[in-house]
């Protein structure tokens, strides 16, 4: 090759790298949709990003964006409460209210105010305290144990949030929350831990009752409560004991004992006529109240569930969101006898929220592994794409008008040490291109799948890939390749992702593709 192109072909690497940092890596613009609500009047919908935008069925309105992903919105008959991560945000048709910062566990609205499991944002252990805490902990005695649990529960909060004030119901429960439910008259929240030790409480908004599960039906100190569900008449409540689970019906004044598994329960879904029940084994039951029915059998597409992600109700039929094992993120309508896979939704992007109102679905989705992010409407028969309107609003293009709008400030360590390793990087590229000619493509190569694997997990590691991802492909292509394979391998499972797979892995493959390079060079070469 000729050193004068050599030479351009580096400046021209150098230059695309200097373009890229000096470009805005962070964009406001939506990764996917974090989560849908809808109050009676109108949506609100909130990204991955943070931004908050109402959409009325005919057009979408930007409202403002938090420095948080948003995990969940919910609405009460005044106001809608807005889980920004590690941020509690209301907004009442008019403007966004902080609320405070919590490490949000659960929210659960009715008509009149809403539950709120967190702690306070403060009391949260720093990530490295958290570590050292977790190495202490196996070395404890029984007692040092009880006594450290009994601390980190103590840092847990249950809040009745009417919209003015937060109001602490932490006295009355036992902690940590697995269920809040509400049933139209009161809630029913159950509890557990690690020790099996759960309970089960009663709220009408007033005062919390628990109820007593000292019983031969249910033994207090046996069992992990996994789930809760309103039929209409009854609770269902599923509990693991060990590997095995167990389901009662509660018609709250006692317990009936209907049905035992010995895989457990992965969700609970009921309405007025009757429950799914989802094993964590793919087995789908439908119980009436009276009768069990195997129903996995008509689910067409024959694939293997490994997660439930969300099942919904619209009075007709059931929309249940799931992940694949190997693919990605699915959706399948119920009408209480068939089920009918969703092709039409984007090929392998998870569900980020799904609701409906009475007339149809909003569904969202969010792009990790798949083609891309979309906002759907489903009526029940056709799709209509949302996405180019929805994104035209909640992006940087529109005017970020809100005080916590600011993207978040880049990791420390960007201004420094990652724009060097991407220096280094190319110019061992550059490197191997130069020293082709030395036969040295192998170990080059080699060293290109290392340095690129260090780029790649750094960059994976602080959420940094957009905006440049193009180049950042290129650099670290070797563990780009093998993180492809790996997610058709298994889905991306921690086994292909060790360090003891990942680094001789992503080493070979740069090796095989420096001597690929090497080769086809010198079979050029020896043509001229």
């Amino acid at each position: 090759m000729n050193h004068r192109i050599q030479i351009i072909l580096v400046l021209a690497l150098l230059s695309a790298f200097l373009f890229t940092l000096n470009s805005a890596p962070v964009s406001a613009k939506a990764e996917g949709i974090g989560a849908i609500g809808w109050n009676g009047e109108y949506w609100l919908i909130g990204t991955f990003d943070g931004e908050v935008v109402k959409y009325d069925g005919e057009e979408f309105t930007r409202i403002g964006a938090l420095d948080e992903r948003i995990l969940e919105v919910e609405s009460t008959e005044d106001f809608w409460l807005i889980d920004g991560w590690h941020t509690l945000v209301k907004y009442d048709g008019k403007a966004l209210t902080k609320i405070g910062d919590y490490d949000v566990g659960k929210t659960s609205c009715n008509p009149s105010y809403c539950l709120i499991y967190a702690k306070l944002k403060g009391e949260e252990l720093s990530e490295e305290a958290a570590i050292a805490k977790k190495k202490e902990f196996v070395q404890m005695s029984e007692g040092e144990k009880k006594k450290f649990k009994e601390e980190l529960l103590s840092m847990d909060r249950l809040f009745r949030y009417d919209g003015r004030a937060m109001i602490d119901l932490s006295e009355n429960v036992e902690f940590p929350i697995r269920e809040m439910r509400w049933n139209g008259a009161y809630w029913l929240i159950g509890t557990t831990n690690l020790e099996g030790d759960s309970g089960l409480y009663k709220f009408d908004g007033g005062e919390i009752t628990p109820i007593e599960l000292q019983t031969k039906e249910i033994p207090k100190e046996a069992y992990h409560l996994e789930s809760i569900s309103w039929e209409g008449d009854f609770w269902l409540i599923a509990v693991a004991e060990g590997v095995n689970s167990t389901l009662y019906k509660y018609d709250g004044e006692s317990f009936e004992q209907v049905f035992s598994s010995q895989n457990k329960v992965q969700s609970l879904a009921c309405n007025s006529e009757f429950c799914l029940i989802f094993l964590d084994n793919n087995d789908i039951i439908k119980f009436d109240g009276s009768r069990f029915e195997m129903i996995n059998e008509s689910f067409e597409s024959g694939k293997i569930l490994y997660a439930l992600r969300n099942v919904k109700w619209d009075g007709d039929y059931w929309l249940i969101s799931y992940t694949i094992a190997n693919e990605g993120g699915s959706i399948a309508k119920y009408d209480g006898e068939n089920f009918t896979e969703l092709t039409e939704m984007p090929s392998n992007c998870f569900e980020g929220g799904m609701e409906w109102n009475d007339k149809y679905w909003l569904i969202g989705t969010f792009q990790i592994n798949c083609n891309r992010w979309a906002l759907l409407k489903y009526d029940g028969l056709t799709f209509t794409d949302l996405t180019r309107e929805f994104e035209g609003v909640a992006s940087s293009t529109v005017p970020l008008e809100h005080p916590w709008s600011t993207p978040p400030p880049l990791p420390g360590y960007f201004h420094t040490v990652f724009p060097g390793l991407l220096l280094l990087e190319l110019i061992l590229l550059s490197i191997l291109l130069w020293k082709i000619r030395e036969k040295r493509g192998v170990f080059y190569g080699a060293v290109w799948g290392l340095i690129g694997l260090t780029v790649h997990v750094m960059l994976e590691g602080a959420k940094l890939m957009r905006g440049y991802a193009w180049i950042i492909e290129i650099i670290a292509l070797p563990s780009v390749i093998w993180s492809k394979i790996a997610y058709q391998l298994g889905g991306g499972g921690t086994f292909y992702y060790s360090p003891l797979i990942v680094l001789p892995v992503s080493v070979a493959i740069g090796a095989v593709i420096g001597y690929g390079i090497e080769k086809g060079y010198q079979k050029v070469k020896g043509k001229r």
